[in-house]
């Protein structure tokens, strides 16, 4: 309902960005974001200096593997706007699913300089840190994420699985 309400608003006002954007958000936040792929492309074509479309279309394209395509979007709304923590969050998690730990080590640092006590920055940053074999560094972000979020589930394990990790190395 909500999908086709988005779908008239469009046929009656083609040139507007918020048709479009908002048509793609719903889709993406439906799970169908093969769907969400052409009114957020549409949306980012009408208004290409709007950084939050062009986060939303990166997130998409990301959550369907195109990595390269998904960065150039989020760079494209860091550009826009230098202090857009989620998509410097976004950009940092796609170069980690890509495979480039250092460009996501990067990232993950720049979100942590724009909202520093972000437990889950501190978290995915630990996580390049323990994938880069640097368990001390990892260890310490894990903890700062334990510290800020204390029922941080996923850093409780973290910390609890290099800890576990350091002590075996040092027997």
């Amino acid at each position: 309902m909500e999908v086709a309400l988005m779908q008239r608003k469009i046929s009656k006002y083609p040139d507007e960005v918020d048709g479009y954007s908002d048509l793609g958000t719903a889709l993406r936040s439906m799970g169908r974001n093969r769907e969400a792929i052409a009114p957020l492309r549409e949306a980012a074509r009408l208004q290409p200096e709007n950084a939050q479309v062009q986060n939303n279309l990166g997130t998409v394209l990301a959550s369907l593997g195109d990595f390269d395509e998904a960065a150039a979007h989020f760079r494209e709304a860091l550009k826009l706007r230098p202090d857009y923590f989620a998509a410097c969050m976004n950009l940092a998690s796609t170069m980690r699913l890509s495979g480039d730990l250092a460009a996501a080590s990067t990232y993950y640092q720049e979100a942590l300089r724009l909202q520093p006590d972000s437990a889950d920055a501190h978290d995915k940053l630990g996580s390049v840190y323990a994938q880069q074999g640097d368990l001390a560094e990892a260890l310490g972000q894990f903890e700062e994420a334990l510290r800020l979020d204390p029922n941080n589930p996923a850093a409780q394990d973290h910390v609890s699985r290099v800890k576990q990790t350091l002590g075996s190395l040092a027997r």
